[in-house]
């Protein structure tokens, strides 16, 4: 006799909930190289659109980047989570400038874009706020000057 889960663990049809978009740019600086303001050329200017995944998407993740004794598990996590956000042509060339060894673009400039799109991602309410105050939202990390968000000018 097979036993039902309780009716908690089911799931009538899922309703698509609205996963909200973040765009960010990603630069790839020359720092041997400086502007006429003494500024780190920028050779390269990328700007990516991520999808919050699902929350069952991030809980699985999540848990891989948590094991602190599997760094390759770590970096295997943030690839699957990034070509599951981003579209195809946006992780294609991710990929490749994370591939080209002379690129800004490393595991630790990945490290702190999961970093700002999970800040983002938890900012978004799941119901608007009839009292929102409109205020614009921050435009990112300003600790690099590699990751910025769509907000940003720098």
């Amino acid at each position: 006799m097979a036993t039902m889960a309780p009716r908690s663990f089911r799931r009538a049809a899922m309703k698509q909930k609205e996963r909200p978009t973040v765009a960010f740019t990603l630069d790839w600086v020359d720092d041997d190289e400086k502007d006429e303001d003494g500024e780190p050329v920028v050779r390269r200017s990328d700007t990516f659109h991520a999808t919050q995944p699902t929350d069952e998407r991030l809980f699985v993740v999540a848990a891989m980047i948590g094991d602190e004794d599997n760094g390759a598990g770590e970096a295997t996590a943030v690839m699957d989570l990034l070509r599951d956000a981003l579209p195809p042509k946006e992780f294609r060339t991710l990929r490749e400038r994370l591939l080209n060894p002379e690129d800004s673009v490393d595991m630790e400039v990945l490290g702190e874009v999961m970093e700002w799109l999970m800040e983002k991602w938890s900012d978004f309410p799941t119901q608007p706020s009839s009292a929102s105050s409109g205020s614009p939202s921050g435009s990112g990390t300003k600790s690099t000057g590699r990751v910025r968000g769509s907000g940003s000018t720098q």
